[in-house]
């Protein structure tokens, strides 16, 4: 089943709408979890949401799979809104305070790349014409990004074990 483009933006505000509600939450969490579960749980949520994409795509045709998909981008925007913001906050609250700007420019532009690096791997992923390359976008969207949250906690483990060695 084909969307509108106006049917597809609108099913694609079901990403964005955790970002409006969920921050402050996110800030919440940040403040009592470490920050190797923080970021390696709000990564761990859009991995598993891509997962889950990538098993709803397979029939996009049917009525249901509209809702799956919502509840997924839904999963998926809670995920990103629970440690988009509070990357920049860890990022300067570890370094200097004469390097913060630095460090939230670094964070910022990272985040940009990573952004264009996804977008670049999905379109390579996707053909135009087959629908069922989307499974396959999707599943390694998640393996990339579940690898990526693997790899924040197992970094941040080692960074708050070198910080309680040297207090």
């Amino acid at each position: 089943m084909a969307l509108s483009g106006a049917a597809a933006g609108f099913l694609l505000t079901a990403l964005t709408f955790p970002m409006f509600v969920m921050p402050s939450l996110g800030a919440k969490l940040a403040a009592k979890l470490p920050a190797r579960w923080y970021f390696a749980g709000g990564l761990g949520m859009v991995g598993g949401a891509d997962l889950l994409l990538a098993l709803v795509a397979r029939d996009l045709g049917a009525p249901p799979a509209i809702w799956a998909v919502v509840g997924t981008l839904l999963i998926c925007g809670s995920g990103c809104a629970m440690f988009n913001a509070q990357i920049a906050a860890e990022a300067v609250s570890a370094v200097p305070p004469d390097r913060a700007a630095t460090a939230s420019a670094i964070c910022i532009t990272m985040r940009q790349i990573g952004f264009a690096f996804g977008i670049a791997v999905i379109g390579a992923l996707l053909k135009r014409d087959d629908p069922s390359t989307y499974t396959t976008a999707f599943a390694v969207v998640a393996a990339c990004t579940l690898g990526l949250a693997a790899f924040a906690f197992a970094l941040l483990s080692r960074s708050e074990r070198r910080i309680r060695l040297a207090a």
